[in-house]
């Protein structure tokens, strides 16, 4: 419905431009806030990659470093220590007057010397007595059972002793305990390095 005015013909209302200062009715962000939350996101992921995956990339790194200096160092030793058995053996021609290590992992003959005269001597007469390698066989004569029984544990407790057979015993027709017999025992020796010395 338009309007006549003084008869001319109705005028309507135009807008041929568009005002761009004027200011749009819609809710904007407050520029503060919208800086604080940028740079609080920033911030969460500079903590991020920090702790997940700058700090765990380095310490693989320190240990990538350390397994390679250990591998040099090795590889130094191994390089130090080729020729070993080469010395090892100039070193026993000398040292140990040319013993084989047959012969160096055998008991002292001393210790035996000893071991025969603290325990087989002073329990029974020594028939005979043979020292092979680190085996000793002897025959005992003029033993009880109970004591040849005693012996057998006192020698099985001897740090010298790796292990005691008993091969023979003759009673000489008595079954007593007390009664005298004749033995043959076989003592094996320990050998040199297999308890660690």
């Amino acid at each position: 419905m338009s309007v006549k005015k003084n008869g001319r013909t109705p005028v309507y209302p135009s807008k041929t431009g568009m005002n761009l200062a004027m200011r749009d009715r819609k809710t904007k962000a407050n520029p503060v806030f919208v800086v604080v939350s940028v740079i609080l996101v920033a911030a969460i992921a500079v903590l991020f990659s920090q702790f997940a995956v700058v700090r765990p990339m380095a310490q693989v790194m320190q240990a990538k470093r350390t397994a390679q200096e250990a591998e040099q160092q090795l590889a130094m030793l191994e390089e130090h220590n080729a020729d070993y058995e080469e010395i090892r053996h100039q070193y026993g021609v000398y040292a140990n007057r040319g013993f084989t290590d047959d012969e160096l992992a055998r008991v002292d003959r001393l210790d035996v010397l000893e071991l025969v005269e603290n325990e087989l001597m002073r329990a029974a007469t020594v028939r005979s007595l043979a020292v092979t390698g680190n085996e000793v066989s002897t025959t005992l004569s003029d033993i009880s059972l109970n004591r040849l029984s005693t012996l057998y544990l006192d020698l099985t407790e001897n740090a010298l002793v790796d292990s005691v057979t008993v091969t023979a015993v003759d009673g000489q027709g008595s079954v007593s305990d007390d009664a005298n017999t004749t033995a043959s025992i076989i003592i094996k020796l320990t050998t040199k390095g297999a308890d660690g010395e």
